[in-house]
């Protein structure tokens, strides 16, 4: 989000402000969606869960460590799919829109292929909607711990 007052920045790439513990809530961004490996006319074999932060360390790796923490305890009969080559840090790095230009913390959470018959039940399924949701939540809660603790 953009104040009203200010100038249009959108062709230059934001970045994060500083966190607190009072203001976690209104200035972290999640983007939901589901993956694809295909074009939709078959079923393919890519897996798993993934989250994106923009290129660069910024306070949005805080936010997918966060994730994968409570994604690493809730889908433990899952694929979690992680990039710690890049970084050193397990979540994918792409320069897509929403994360560039967010001002405040931002990710981009893949929920499982829906081209993938085993990861389409387990989106469809009771569990593996409770799931997904326990993982967004938890992640940020333990994101609000996180910052909770650096605050003097």
């Amino acid at each position: 989000p953009t104040p009203e007052n200010s100038q249009d920045k959108s062709s230059q790439p934001s970045k994060p402000e500083a966190m607190t513990p009072n203001s976690w809530f209104l200035k972290t961004t999640i983007s939901l969606h589901l993956n694809a490996a295909g074009d939709g006319t078959k079923w393919m074999n890519a897996t798993g869960w993934s989250c994106y932060t923009c290129k660069g360390q910024t306070e949005s790796d805080r936010l997918a460590d966060c994730l994968y923490k409570a994604a690493e305890q809730i889908l433990k009969n899952q694929v979690i799919r992680t990039d710690y080559a890049r970084d050193g840090d397990p979540d994918w790095e792409e320069n897509f829109y929403i994360l560039r230009h967010s001002l405040c913390p931002a990710v981009l959470v893949e929920q499982f292929f829906m081209d993938n018959k085993k990861d389409l039940a387990y989106l469809i399924s009771d569990e593996g909607k409770r799931n997904i949701i326990d993982v967004i939540v938890g992640g940020v809660g333990i994101f609000k711990s996180e910052l909770s603790s650096l605050a003097p």
